[in-house]
């Protein structure tokens, strides 16, 4: 190892902590924390989504608390799709054993990276902190295009956004924020490989979910879609007090995407007619 890289070494390892351990349980429990963090994630739009009497589809659904909880806000039918088996598997099981009264309205499917095979439509699409796992976002949105119906809304929510303090989701590693702005990848990559999470990846983009670096700057461009109308954008949703001052600070000249650490946007589809 380079000398320069020892020194980046020791001085990261000063600041991260000593090993990563995963609960047993941590499956169950984060898919019980998952409703409180589907509220989190639906009450950040402010209003603009309404569920009752609508058909929903969750892109990158996870263990499925989303689309549970879309169900319960009055959605008449909540479709979720991954391309995770272990996240499919977890989320049929759950709905199975514990949520059985909701099986005639809510569904799981298993994808492949060309997306869902169906041409189903929908009344909502929902991308709910995943488009900065995503390997070729401008495809992404386009999938979601296609599974909407004309008038239907897109709503896109996630962080954190990559030149944010922790953009690498790497705050299980280290409080220090920056850190992989601050630190080569081959510095972290290698750092998280002795800790055990994520075995074997040598660049962000390997890692577990990977990670497609994605910037406020690079979201608003490819939603830039002249299909897509916007109806709600903010930056920054937070109650942190921590968020507030990043949200101060981003108005500053120069620091915007230092400051930008996520965002929630929708848009209402209107197809263009074809010729």
């Amino acid at each position: 190892m380079p000398r320069r890289d020892q020194l980046m070494t020791a001085a990261l390892r000063r600041v991260s902590v000593d090993e990563f351990r995963q609960a047993p349980d941590h499956d169950d429990r984060y898919f019980a924390d998952g409703f409180a963090d589907a509220d989190r994630y639906l009450d950040r739009f402010d209003g603009s989504l309404d569920f009752a009497g609508k058909s929903i589809l969750d892109v990158g659904c996870g263990y499925g608390s989303l689309c549970l909880r879309a169900v319960e806000r009055g959605a008449r039918r909540a479709v979720g799709i991954d391309m995770e088996p272990k996240f499919t598997a977890f989320a049929q099981d759950k709905l199975a054993s514990e949520y059985a009264h909701m099986a005639d309205r809510v569904e799981f499917h298993l994808v492949d990276p060309s997306g869902w095979d169906s041409d189903e439509r929908f009344d909502i699409v929902l991308s709910k902190d995943s488009f900065e796992h995503i390997a070729d976002p401008e495809s992404y949105v386009e999938d979601m295009k296609r599974h909407l119906e004309p008038g239907g809304l897109l709503a896109i929510g996630f962080g954190p956004l990559w030149r944010s303090p922790y953009g690498a989701h790497q705050r299980w590693m280290t409080a220090l924020p920056w850190a992989h702005l601050l630190f080569p990848e081959r510095v972290v990559m290698a750092e998280w490989r002795r800790l055990g999470f994520p075995d074997g990846a040598e660049r962000y983009e390997e890692i577990s979910g990977g990670l497609n670096k994605m910037t406020l700057s690079r979201f608003l461009s490819i939603t830039d879609d002249p299909e897509l109308q916007p109806l709600f954008r903010q930056v920054n949703q937070t109650t942190s007090r921590a968020g507030k001052v990043l949200e101060t600070v981003r108005r500053l000249p120069g620091v915007g995407e230092l400051c930008a650490f996520n965002v929630y946007a929708v848009w209402r589809y209107a197809p263009r007619i074809s010729a």
